[in-house]
């Protein structure tokens, strides 16, 4: 059944002679911002486009490839030989601020500024930038292990939202991605290899090819999204193995890329702004995000395609924006916070503001020689900033002395601990394992088990699942700030649970409840309970729940709870969820005590 249409093609028609009739140039972006989404939508949908409804309206379709020129090719090449002899590089920005119709006619009949710049034998912004490295491996090195020792998730998003986007690209570029540095450092193991196709079970390309006529013909949007929900995997392995993927495919069919039903219908731009104000009074710190991951990328497309991003759209909207910065804007920044009494060093600014470290990186280098040029001593506030003090010798003699009086020596942990000595083992000796290896240390031996972090994390995941089932609603991984300017990131913060739950807890509703996993229950005491001296002061109730140990929930005192995961099975009432998640969780301990973990 067809879908029922907003307008008819007369209404498009009669709108087009009376926007043109005002002198109104008919766009995309005017009709979106002007309430004619809708109308613009139908011109895509069903009448071949805009300018084929502008032609059969009558109204004039401007001509770019025959429209008049203002500019010669050659008063263009004059122009940018007089600009590079004086000493002025002629980039796009460049020409758009000050040159545009040069700017103009350079895009629209000459192939671009590149194209043009090679024609005269002048170089390229690209090829100025081929081989240049903004970073060096031992940056890499050094940021990831401190992002890592402060417990911020290093990835792709995380890098680029803290100004770590060149860090980022270096990596992609020259040390063969993240997740091999991460593997390098000991952060994580290195992943399972990829189980080898089995290429006979894969569809051929003519079953992909009817599969993609049968879509069409129900007028649904091929995506690769939709091809994994519904149960197409396996095609989408063809398609892009053999194929040369999704869009080469419709293009062989003859299947338009703008075909991409409502989920990607460009929205009215009251709409757009209407909903802005709504996730802003909701507490949504990245509206794109949220749009995305909850069905709602035609907003997000709108803002970014019509409404100038969405930077512009919340002005437009007049709410709150993240802060331009330029390097004056972050030394003044600095000051200004140095003024106020603000610890500012690299690991207390991190969770305090990371906006203006990233800026400080991308406008003036490093966070230090920010520090530096706001007419601050780095080293007086950073304390593990490195110093040219850690000759060879003392650096031996502080890792000899750290072992002997048994402190935790990992990587992470040193780092945390004794950051300026840890770096000083990377620049003296070129790594901490050499170093450790001079005083007759194993790092191998030293380093914690992996296999305990991964079951660490596992194990939150299924009391997750185990939360999900109980209908615990709760918040996890939840970064808190406290008043004396450290922070903690509990693994669960409950919301609301049922009153059988509570009693099990010994809890009450409208407390500040906090959960935290251990493996074990001996666990916490191993600890010396640091966990529950760092976040007691902050809640009204503190529960530990562990996988292995006393399977008996023990109030210690009225904030201080331990319980056994297995006492939360008994209240899953879904028959089938109980015995699922008690097997993986058998598993799981099976596989902690074969492993001898702690």
């Amino acid at each position: 059944m067809e879908k029922k249409r907003k307008h008819t093609d007369q209404e498009v028609y009669d709108l087009f002679r009376k926007l043109d009739s005002e002198g109104v140039k008919i766009t995309k972006r005017l009709l979106i911002k002007n309430g004619y989404g809708s109308h613009y939508n139908h011109t895509s949908k069903y009448m071949g486009g805009l300018n084929e409804a502008k032609r059969q309206a009558d109204i004039t379709v401007f001509d770019h490839k025959n429209r008049e020129r203002k500019h010669t090719d050659q008063e263009v090449y004059d122009l940018l030989r007089k600009l590079y002899s004086e000493g002025v590089n002629p980039t796009q920005k460049y020409l758009k601020t000050n040159n545009v119709t040069y700017y103009s006619h350079i895009n629209n009949f000459m192939g671009g500024i590149n194209e043009v710049k090679k024609t005269l034998g002048i170089e390229t912004n690209l090829s100025a930038r081929k081989g240049e490295r903004k970073h060096t491996d031992e940056d890499v090195y050094n940021l990831f292990t401190e992002l890592h020792a402060n417990e911020i998730k290093i990835t792709e998003d995380s890098l680029k939202e803290n100004g770590y986007g060149t860090h980022y690209h270096h990596v992609n570029a020259h040390m063969g991605g993240i997740i091999k540095v991460k593997v390098h450092l000991g952060i994580m193991e290195a992943p399972t290899p990829p189980i080898e196709r089995d290429t006979e079970s894969m569809p051929t390309k003519d079953e992909c090819i009817e599969l993609f006529k049968d879509l069409h013909a129900q007028d649904i949007y091929i995506s690769s999204n939709y091809l994994r929900e519904n149960g197409y995997v396996q095609y989408l392995s063809t398609i892009r193995t053999y194929m040369g993927g999704i869009n080469n495919l419709k293009d062989f069919l003859g299947i338009p890329y703008d075909m991409r039903g409502v989920a990607y219908e460009i929205k009215e731009y009251d709409e757009c702004i209407e909903l802005l104000k709504k996730l802003d009074a909701e507490g949504v710190g990245n509206p794109q995000l949220y749009m995305r991951k909850n069905g709602l990328e035609a907003y997000a497309n709108t803002i970014n395609n019509y409404m100038g991003g969405f930077r512009n759209a919340k002005i437009q909207a007049g709410l709150e924006v993240l802060k331009q910065w330029d390097k004056d804007e972050v030394i003044k920044e600095i000051k200004k916070l140095n003024a106020e009494g603000i610890d500012l060093s690299y690991r207390s600014m991190i969770p305090y503001d990371s906006s203006l470290i990233g800026a400080a990186r991308r406008h003036v280098g490093s966070w230090e020689k920010a520090i530096e040029l706001a007419g601050i001593n780095y080293e007086e506030v950073n304390p593990y900033s490195w110093r040219e003090s850690w000759e060879e010798e003392n650096v031996l003699k502080s890792l000899k002395e750290i072992h002997d009086k048994g402190e935790e020596m990992t990587a992470s942990r040193m780092f945390s601990d004794h950051a300026s000595l840890y770096i000083a083992t990377r620049k003296r000796f070129g790594s901490y394992e050499k170093a450790l290896e001079l005083i007759g240390l194993n790092y191998d031996e030293i380093r914690q088990d992996s296999s305990v972090i991964r079951n660490g994390n596992y194990f939150e995941e299924l009391l997750q699942k185990v939360f999900n089932y109980l209908n615990i609603e709760h918040k996890d991984q939840e970064t808190t700030h406290f008043e004396n300017g450290t922070y903690g990131i509990p693994d669960f913060k409950v919301k609301s649970m049922n009153s059988e739950l509570h009693d099990l807890f010994n809890t009450i509703p409208f407390q500040e409840i906090w959960i935290d996993s251990k493996l074990s229950r001996w666990t916490r005491y191993a600890n010396n309970s640091k966990t529950e001296k760092k976040y007691i002061p902050h809640c009204d109730k503190l529960i530990f729940v562990y996988l292995r140990g006393r399977e008996e929930p023990e109030g210690l005192d009225q904030k201080v709870t331990n319980i056994c995961v297995y006492d939360l099975l008994p209240y899953i009432k879904d028959k089938d969820k109980h015995a699922e998640i008690e097997k993986e969780l058998d598993d799981l301990l099976q596989d902690v005590e074969n492993n001898e973990t702690v």
